[in-house]
This record gives structure tokens, C-alpha cells and sequence, in this order.
């Protein structure tokens, strides 16, 4: 949302909701590796699927969506096979029911109207088996859910020869089932929240309302028969959804899917309305008047965010006061129908799951991205630089696309990234540590400013204070004054030591000049690279602008990154091992407790971070004629608990394969 108030004002005309799904530009920018920051597409096993599928229309992206999750990620060959070669895996009376999705099974959906169809199940039948399929598709599967998953099969072969398939087809198709359903969307309500309707005599609960449409003895006995066979032949019926001019909209039900018991969070608002929801359910919260983002409990909703509070004719922000754990209660996923994602419940207004809601939100950052590709990319480094932890990846990508990012300038940045033109962004004020959003403002509402000196007078030392200074200084704001920057802070230190309370203009800028003269005729103060580097470190957390590792290289890493082939810095590493490129910075030799010779390296990642890690003998005597200080390498690196080693996690005595751990490259290239 960050990116469309920039965009409203500036050059964004169309409609954001009319957009063109059929708009061939859209496919092509996600056909172009230009995947940085869109939704659901950035992952590494997304956008090898995409490289694979190469989508040229919405339904395959939704297809690639649902695709790339652990359950289904092993059938995209099938998927491209059905797609391009018409190939039919499963008998007719199967394929027939998955033609959207080149007769492989895909969506929750499909599984269930397998098992209804083709298997002759009831649809209460069928929801107790997605339920089972889930609990099989984790590692910890009981033996009675194993029991119960045979029992269901066998039924599930006899209903199947009924209409036409094979003993064994049907077994084949059971086992598919099976390995594709370990994976569901979970953002899930609490099972007694009660929908919005339009008639709130007619509003029911969740959980009644899936057992009314799903469970005709329980209709039947709360005298809901009526109900049940209208919700059978017409769908659940509309519920309240927020439109693209953040007004109520009667929306259509698409589907109500049981999840499980789990835990539950209350979310209570000032005006007590409340709702119960998993802690991965999403919510539309209002930053201001405009902008509205997306929070759930797990990444970042708090005490004091503002949500939207239905009130017949309207949604009204209210914050909230409360959330609270209460427990386990049966929870119930919710989709509502195309482009409005939202479903109002308990009067509080809140996200729904599905993979075609994903894939739209991806479509939308794919149109930002291809045609106001400079303010996108101003975006995304913005929101990786408050929350991500792949910085220095996400700006290697930005770099590939020929896209500069330059240091603040005190008279030109603001508070967060800006664009300087289409080929250009520039890093604002509050990207620096050591200064708060209020006093980035402060800066903003203060300039232009003719020299250093006039910057320190015109602000509030309360509100910047002589950190924030060092820190504008330290990463290059007053460049235009002097490129040198050690000596600069040199002049601000005692600057700041002599003007102690005085606040007279003329005799602050006499101390100024002054401090100036004495630090200027001093000599050997020059700022080196390996400073620069470490103030990038300190208040940035990563080298952005200073770094051993050359544009040439650091596109080769990027393109083995994609390919799974290394890990990109120090912060992707986990227990299985694998490359990593480091820079030595040195070599400390030791003895080992048995008087055998082994070392510590000091090494530094991509982004700047250094970490020092032990060889031990068995490793170092195969190894110690092939790493030299001041050199780039990939070294096989792996997690031991939170400790950085390198190596294997296992024993490893061969000398061809420890030195396989190595593979120097060419510093410069």
C-alpha cells in the first residue's frame, strides 16, 4: 500500500482491481526472473516451478501457487506433461473432474469431489477424510490414523469399480490423493464466530453453518432441513466483504472447509466486538486515513492496531484493546469469490484463504512491477530493510535489473527509499540506525541545508542528537561538504565538546570554523575502505555500498542461489550443508588438545557480517596449502545448533572430499 499512495499522487490513473488478468506483460515480467518481492513467487520453490512451468495465464499462476507447497511440489512435471503433451494420468472418470488443471489433482477441492464422485463418499465423509489426509502428510502419522486411512481406501475401491476404474486404478488414485493433500491453507476461524449477513436474523455460526449444508441428520434435527438442502443446491449463500473503495460489498460464499481442533487467540476491540482466529490469520489494518496493510498475530498484530469494525452500512476503524490465548476450538477456513478477499465476522472485518486470493495479490505486484518498476523496487527495498533478513540478496536483484541505489543526501533523501528517476533509488533518512522516524521527519520538515554546520543548527538536539549526526556523516549525507568522512567526524566530536550550552548562531559558528581549521590541518586522517565498510555494518547492518565481493561476482552467487546451489550469506545457513561464499580476512593458527595443528578463520559473508570458525586438524591437515588470507572462497558451512561450523555433521576422513569443501574464487572478477 506503501507504493499505491505514491503512485495515486503521482501517475497511477487505472482502476487497481480492473486489471487486465489476460494482459500478456503481467506473465512476461514473472516469465523474466523479475520475481523480486512478488507475492508468493520470490521463493526459491516457486520460482523454479515458474522457470518450469512458464505461465501464460492466471489459472496456471493460482495452478504454480497451490504447486509450490510440500504436498504437490512433486507433481509439476505431471502438471506440464497434462498441459503440453495432453497426457492423462488417472482414468476418465477422474480426469473428468480435473480438466481446469491438466488432469492433475491439485485444489482441496478436487480431493474431495474425487472421493464424493468417484468414490461414492457422502460430503460429510469427504471432510472427515481431507481432515485424515492432513494428519497422514505429517511425519509423526499415528497407527489408528493409518487404520482409518486403509478402511477409507478400501471403501473408497469399491465405490470407485462402481463407476468404472480398476482395483488397481483406484488404489493408484487413493496413494496420489494421499501424497498430494499434506498441505493446506490454514488461516483459520473459530468454528463459533458468526458470519455478517445481510439479515442478521439469518446469520448462523461457522461451524452450524458448515454442519447445516454438510450433515443433513443435524439439519434435520435443529429443523434446518430447508436450509441445508438450499445451501446443497445454491452454495453458503454472501456474507459482508470490503470493496477496492474500502466500502461494504455483499459478497458470494465460494466455500466453508473444516480444519481441525487448534489453538485460537481472542482479538478484542474498543467497542467489544471480538473474534477468535488461529495466529497465522490475517487481518486488513489501517495504518492512516489510506494505507492498509496486512498483519496476523504470528508477524506482527498488536495491542493499539487499528482493524475495521462492521456497522450495518459501513466498516469503522476501532483498535484493539486485547489478545489473548484461549485455547483449543475447532477452527474453519472460509473462501470468499473473486477480487474481494475479505469476509466480515462477529463484526470484525478479516482475510479469508485461498491460493486464487494469493495469486491475485501476486498479479497485482506483477503490474506494479512492470509498469512502475521504480516505484516498486523503491517498495520492496524499503520493507526489506524494516523486516527482512535477505537485504544484501534483495538488493543484488534490484542491481541486476540495472536499477542504482545511492547513499542518503541530507537535501535530497526523505524519510524512507525514494526515487530519483526510473534507473535510480536513494536510501532515506530512518533506513539509518541511530535515527528514529521522528527525527528523520525532523530532518525532511528542516531542509535544504547549506553545509554541516547549518544542519546542526536548524535541528533539535533532542530530537537528533550527535549520534544521529555521526551516523548521517559516517554513511556519506555530507559527501558534498568533503569525501572525507573520518576527518568530518573529527570536526562534529569536537565541535560538540566546545559549544557546550551556547546557543547564540554567530558564536556557535565561530567554535564551528574554528573546529574545522585545527581538524583540517592535521594529517593522515583519511577515511579507509575498510572504515567505510564497518560504518556501513554499524548502521546498516550489511555492506551496501563497500564490499570485497565485485558486481561480477556477486551475480554469479545470485544465479547459484536461485539454482539451491549455495548459501547466499551467513543467515540462510541451516544443519544440512552446503557453500557458502566468504571472504578470509585471516588465519589464526592453534594447537589442539593432542598437539595437532588446527585454525580459526575469520571470514565475512556477503553482507558484511563476520564470523570466526574453527578447522580442526582432521579437516586442516588436508586443507591447509589451499586457503590464503585476503582471498574469496566457497566453503562448505553448516549450523550446529546456533554455532557457525564448517564441514559436514558428520564424519567425513576422505581426502578428496574435504577438499571438495573449497572451491576458491578469483577476487575481482
Amino acid at each position: 500500500m506503501k507504493i499505491l499512495k505514491k503512485i495515486n499522487k503521482e501517475e497511477f490513473k487505472e482502476f487497481l482491481f480492473s486489471i487486465d488478468l489476460t494482459d500478456k506483460n503481467i506473465y512476461d515480467e514473472l516469465n523474466s526472473s523479475n520475481t523480486n518481492g512478488i507475492f508468493q513467487f520470490d521463493g526459491n520453490v516457486a520460482s523454479l516451478i515458474t522457470k518450469k512451468v512458464v505461465p501464460k495465464n492466471f489459472n496456471e499462476m493460482i495452478a504454480i501457487n497451490s504447486l509450490a507447497r510440500p504436498g504437490t511440489s512433486s507433481f509439476v512435471d505431471d502438471y506440464i506433461a497434462g498441459r503440453n503433451e495432453g497426457k492423462q494420468k488417472y482414468p476418465k472418470a477422474v480426469s473428468n473432474l480435473l480438466e481446469d488443471t491438466y488432469n492433475i489433482c491439485i485444489y482441496q477441492e478436487q480431493i474431495m469431489s474425487i472421493f464424493n464422485i468417484v468414490g461414492g463418499f457422502s460430503l460429510e465423509e469427504t471432510n472427515d477424510i481431507r481432515g485424515l489426509m492432513k494428519k497422514l502428510g505429517k511425519a509423526d502419522r499415528s497407527e489408528e490414523d493409518l487404520k482409518k486411512w486403509e478402511k477409507a481406501v478400501k471403501k473408497f475401491v469399491k465405490g470407485a469399480i462402481k463407476n468404472g476404474l480398476t482395483e488397481q486404478e483406484a488404489e493408484f488414485v487413493a496413494q496420489d490423493l494421499l501424497a498430494m493433500s499434506s498441505y493446506s491453507f490454514n488461516k483459520c476461524f473459530s468454528g463459533y464466530s458468526i458470519i455478517d449477513r445481510m439479515n442478521p436474523q439469518k446469520s448462523l455460526s461457522i461451524e452450524e453453518t458448515f454442519k447445516i449444508k454438510n450433515n443433513r441428520e443435524y439439519a434435520k434435527t435443529i429443523n434446518k432441513l430447508s436450509l441445508h438442502n438450499k445451501y446443497n443446491r445454491k452454495g453458503y449463500g454472501k456474507a459482508y466483504s470490503l470493496d477496492e473503495n474500502n466500502m461494504p460489498i455483499y459478497n458470494k460464499i465460494v466455500d466453508i472447509r473444516y480444519e481441525s481442533r487448534r489453538v485460537v487467540f481472542r482479538i478484542l476491540l474498543e467497542n467489544n466486538k471480538s473474534i477468535k482466529v488461529t495466529k497465522n490469520h490475517k487481518f486488513p489494518v489501517l495504518l492512516n486515513s489510506k494505507n492498509i496493510i496486512e498483519k496476523n498475530i504470528q508477524n506482527g498484530l498488536r495491542v493499539g492496531d487499528i482493524l475495521f469494525s462492521f456497522e450495518g452500512k459501513e466498516f469503522i476503524p476501532q483498535k484493539i484493546v486485547s489478545i489473548n490465548r484461549i485455547g483449543e476450538e475447532n477452527v474453519y477456513d472460509v473462501e470468499m469469490e473473486n477480487p474481494y478477499h475479505t469476509i466480515s465476522v462477529n463484526g470484525i472485518l478479516a482475510k479469508n484463504s485461498h491460493a486464487t486470493a494469493y495469486s491475485y495479490i501476486a498479479v497485482i505486484t506483477l503490474f506494479l512491477s512492470f509498469y512502475f518498476k521504480n516505484y516498486y523496487l523503491a517498495s520492496v527495498l524499503q520493507n526489506e530493510i524494516e523486516s527482512g533478513s535477505n537485504l544484501m540478496e534483495k538488493i543484488q536483484l534490484i542491481k541486476n535489473q540495472k536499477i542504482n541505489i545511492l547513499s542518503p543526501d541530507i537535501n535530497i533523501s526523505k524519510e524512507t527509499v525514494i526515487t530519483v528517476n526510473q534507473n535510480i533509488l536513494r536510501l532515506g533518512f530512518s533506513n539509518i540506525k541511530k535515527i528514529s522516524l521522528i527525527a528523520a521527519k525532523h530532518i525532511v520538515e528542516n531542509q535544504p541545508y547549506k553545509n554541516l554546520f547549518d544542519f546542526i543548527f536548524k535541528i533539535n538536539g533532542r530530537i537528533v542528537r550527535i549520534d544521529a549526526v555521526k551516523a548521517l556523516v559516517s554513511v556519506g549525507a555530507f559527501d558534498f561538504e568533503t569525501e572525507n568522512r573520518k576527518k568530518l567526524l573529527r570536526v562534529v566530536e569536537l565541535y560538540w565538546k566546545n559549544k557546550k550550552s551556547i546557543k547564540v548562531r554567530e558564536k556557535l559558528e565561530t567554535i564551528w570554523k574554528k573546529s574545522y581549521s585545527v581538524i583540517s590541518d592535521l594529517e593522515g586522517i583519511n577515511t579507509s575502505n575498510v572504515e567505510l565498510k564497518d560504518w556501513e555494518i554499524e548502521y546498516y547492518g550489511v555492506n551496501i555500498f563497500t564490499s570485497v565481493f565485485s558486481n561480477k561476482i556477486l551475480k554469479i552467487l545470485q544465479k547459484m542461489k536461485e539454482k539451491s546451489i549455495i548459501y547466499y550469506s551467513f543467515e540462510e545457513v541451516r544443519s544440512v550443508p552446503k557453500k557458502v561464499p566468504v571472504y578470509i580476512q585471516n588465519i589464526r593458527n592453534y594447537t589442539d588438545k593432542n598437539g595437532n595443528e588446527m585454525v580459526f578463520l575469520q571470514i565475512e559473508d556477503v553482507s558484511g557480517r563476520s564470523e570466526s570458525i574453527p578447522i580442526f586438524a582432521s579437516f586442516w591437515k588436508f586443507l591447509k596449502n589451499q586457503l590464503e588470507e585476503k582471498e574469496i572462497y566457497l566453503l562448505q558451512l553448516y549450523k550446529n545448533g546456533e554455532s557457525l561450523m564448517f564441514g559436514a555433521n558428520r564424519w567425513v576422513n576422505k581426502e578428496a572430499r574435504i577438499k571438495r569443501m573449497i572451491k576458491p574464487l578469483i577476487l575481482g572478477e
